[in-house]
Order: C-alpha cells, then sequence, then structure tokens
C-alpha cells in the first residue's frame, strides 16, 4: 500500500474509482454526481488548478483510497472530494499524506483562516 498526489496519467482511473464509491449510498457526496465522465470532467479541472490537490491510495495496483481538496482561495472555499475508500485504514494514511504535502501551501492556510479548531484540532 502507498500513497501519493493525483497526477494527469491517474485521471481516469481515479474517475472510474470515485463514480463507483459515490454511486454507493454510504458514500455519496451529492455535488459530484455519478457519472464518470462528469467526474472525469471535474478532476481534469482540479488538476491542471494550483489551489487545488488530489491524493490517493494505492493497493495491489489499484486505487483503494481518494481526497480531493477543490479550493478557491479568491472567494474562500473549498470542497471536499472524500475521502473514498475501500477500508478504512486508508482514511488516516489518505489524511496524514494530504497534511504533510500541504502544510506549507495555500492550501492549508486557507484551512487554518477557516476554522483551525474544528479542522485541524489536532495539529494546532
Amino acid at each position: 500500500m502507498k500513497a501519493g498526489i493525483l497526477d494527469h496519467a491517474n485521471l481516469v482511473q481515479a474517475s472510474e474509482f470515485i463514480a463507483g464509491m459515490n454511486s454507493l449510498r454510504q458514500c455519496h457526496i451529492g455535488y459530484l454526481g455519478t457519472s464518470q465522465n462528469d467526474i472525469l470532467h471535474s478532476l481534469e479541472e482540479m488538476n491542471s488548478d494550483a489551489e487545488s490537490a488530489a491524493f490517493i491510495v494505492w493497493k495491489d495496483g489499484a486505487i483503494a483510497g481518494f481526497l480531493g481538496v477543490d479550493a478557491d482561495l479568491n472567494k474562500g472555499t473549498a470542497e471536499l472530494w472524500g475521502p473514498f475508500v475501500q477500508e478504512f485504514e486508508f482514511l488516516r494514511l489518505l489524511w496524514e499524506k494530504h497534511f504533510i504535502i500541504l502544510k506549507e501551501t495555500c492550501i492549508l492556510t486557507f484551512c487554518l483562516r477557516i476554522q483551525p479548531t474544528i479542522l485541524l484540532p489536532n495539529l494546532l
């Protein structure tokens, strides 16, 4: 099992994974939709946006977890995509990877401006 940043080469596989997970009632996030093509288009936009980021967990060569942050610092908003995980243990790995990579970026600064005691209580 390993975690990493979503890149252009993984967009189709990630969109298939998210579409499958988001079609499940217990995982559904309403603003994402369930169409693989719509999700792929949104991932392409997120992937080209310097303010946004997405992280994946791989297990046995397949995506087994996903967490995305679609941020707009000018508006002061962000949408979390997920976390979507096949196994509960992947949640911690996604969050740890997310904050290690982003701790020096504008996304963490954005999060700290919003509600640091709610979003990041264990990191403050």
